[in-house]
C-alpha cells in the first residue's frame, strides 16, 4: 500500500511536538530531515492550527484538540458495547485507554454487574507512565518505531526491554509491563488501532482472581478486532 510520504513526515513532526517545543533545528535533526522540508512542514502546520510558534520554537496547537476529541468520542461510541459484553463473557473489568507518546490514560471502564464495588475504580482521564501497565507495553509494541525507540533509551534495561516488546508483538497480547506494577491486580491487554496501521488505544481485562489467562485471550483478541474494524469501516463512510 502507498503511503504519503509528505503527509507521513507532518505527522512525525506533530508526534514529535507532542515530546515537547523544538526549534526547526532540532526538527530537522530529530527526524532526520533537510532545515528547509523541517521548516515548510512546520509552516504548514502552524497555517492549519496544527502547530503554534512561541519565542522561536515551535508547540502542538490547539487545532489538534477537536481531532482527537472526535476520534475518542468515536472510540467510545463503538468500543461501549462490545466492552460491555467482553466484561459480561469474562467476567472481568473492562478498560479502554489511549495513548499519548508515552503517557497512557483510561477513556472509560466497564464492569459485570457481579463485580461492581470490588476493585478500586481507575482514574478516568488521569495520564501514567506507558511502562507501568500491560495496557501500556500492548500499545508501545504496536506503536511507530521512532516512539518505540524513544521508550527504549528511558528504559532500565535494554535487554528486559527488548524481550517484553517482541514477546508481545509474537503473541498480539500481553500480562506483563515493562516497569512491574506496585499493585497485586493481574491484567491482560491488547492493541486497538483507531486511526491507522500504529496502536493508540488498547483493551485491557483485570479478571477475577485465579481466572486462568487462556480462556480469556481469544474473546480478548476478538473484542479488539471487531473495534479496530468497525472503526476502519467508520472511518471510510
Amino acid at each position: 500500500m502507498k503511503t504519503s510520504l509528505t503527509l507521513d513526515r507532518a505527522l512525525q513532526v506533530l508526534d514529535l511536538l507532542g515530546t515537547g517545543p523544538k526549534r526547526v533545528s532540532e526538527t530537522a535533526t530529530a527526524l532526520g530531515l533537510n532545515r528547509t522540508v523541517a521548516h515548510r512542514l512546520l509552516s504548514t502546520l502552524q497555517e492549519k492550527g496544527l502547530a503554534i510558534q512561541v519565542d522561536g520554537r515551535y508547540h502542538v496547537g490547539g487545532g489538534v484538540r477537536p481531532l482527537a476529541q472526535h476520534v475518542e468520542t468515536r472510540l467510545r461510541g463503538l468500543a461501549t458495547d462490545p466492552a460491555a459484553q467482553l466484561a459480561d463473557r469474562t467476567e472481568s473489568t473492562v478498560l479502554l485507554v489511549l495513548r499519548s507518546d508515552l503517557l497512557t490514560s483510561v477513556l472509560t471502564f466497564t464492569s459485570p454487574d457481579q463485580r461492581e464495588g470490588t476493585i478500586v475504580v481507575p482514574e478516568i482521564g488521569t495520564a501514567h507512565p506507558i511502562f507501568e501497565s500491560s495496557h501500556g507495553l500492548a500499545m508501545l509494541a504496536f506503536s511507530e518505531p521512532a516512539t518505540i525507540a524513544r521508550a527504549r533509551r528511558r528504559a532500565d534495561d535494554a535487554g528486559h526491554f527488548d524481550r517484553l516488546v517482541a514477546g508481545t508483538r509474537r503473541a498480539g497480547w500481553t500480562s506483563e509491563s515493562i516497569d512491574p506494577p506496585p499493585h497485586p491486580l493481574s491484567e491482560l491487554s491488547a492493541p486497538l488501532y483507531p486511526i491507522g496501521e500504529f496502536a493508540d488505544a488498547a483493551l485491557a481485562l483485570i479478571p477475577p482472581a485465579g481466572a486462568p489467562h487462556d480462556e480469556l485471550v481469544a474473546p480478548l483478541l476478538e473484542t479488539c478486532a471487531m473495534i479496530t474494524g468497525a472503526m476502519r469501516a467508520a472511518a471510510q463512510s
